[in-house]
């Protein structure tokens, strides 16, 4: 699509069909996941609860039932592609997608690889780096470097005992559970500081 910049109806500019659209050699699907992010929604509790693992699953199921609902994409070649976070949740999606259909799941999804821009690939080295990397190549100052390392191992410390004193269970915690209760107040003044 192209806008038509000068005729405008109702102060919304008119559009036309782009002759050179590259949309005529490629399809695009772009999909909100997990669940309540972007302009996903659920209309069930279930819904809301999310992991890498379910929100994987929950797209290799909409991929196979796009394919199905839309056939005329059946030979279309597939690439699973994302940015930043979904580094870490399109390679397992594609695997599951090849595993399908190795298994002869319908219908069979024409998937050819995956392409990440700036992933995440690894949760804690990505993470921890990011501050080193920062200082080393200038970015930051070696004072600034030496306040955020105490001030990370402190929310690193905070997360850990969390964890460990809640059983890994946050947004339903048992409010008997003080230390649980306790922790979670120090990373909620951690994070809505």
């Amino acid at each position: 699509m192209q806008f038509l910049y000068g005729n405008y109806s109702d102060n919304v500019p008119a559009l036309r069909l782009d002759p050179n659209s590259w949309t005529k050699v490629a399809n695009v699907i772009y999909l909100d996941a997990p669940t309540l992010t972007g302009y996903s929604y659920t209309k069930t509790s279930e819904a809301i609860r999310s992991s890498d693992m379910l929100s994987a699953s929950q797209t290799v199921e909409f991929i196979r039932k796009f394919v199905r609902n839309h056939p005329k994409f059946l030979n279309n070649p597939m690439y699973v592609t994302g940015i930043s976070y979904s580094g870490i949740v399109i390679p397992i999606i594609t695997e599951k997608l090849y595993k399908g259909n190795d298994e002869g799941l319908e219908p069979m999804v024409n998937v050819k690889g995956y392409m990440a821009g700036n992933p995440l690939t690894d949760k804690t080295g990505d993470i921890d780096s990011r501050l080193e990397y920062a200082y080393r190549m200038a970015l930051i100052s070696k004072e600034l470097f030496e306040v955020m390392q105490k001030f990370l191992h402190h929310v690193f410390r905070v997360l850990l005992s969390t964890r460990n004193a809640c059983n890994g269970e946050y947004a339903e915690a048992d409010s008997n559970n003080l230390l649980c209760m306790s922790n979670i107040h120090e990373v909620n003044k951690i994070y809505y500081h």
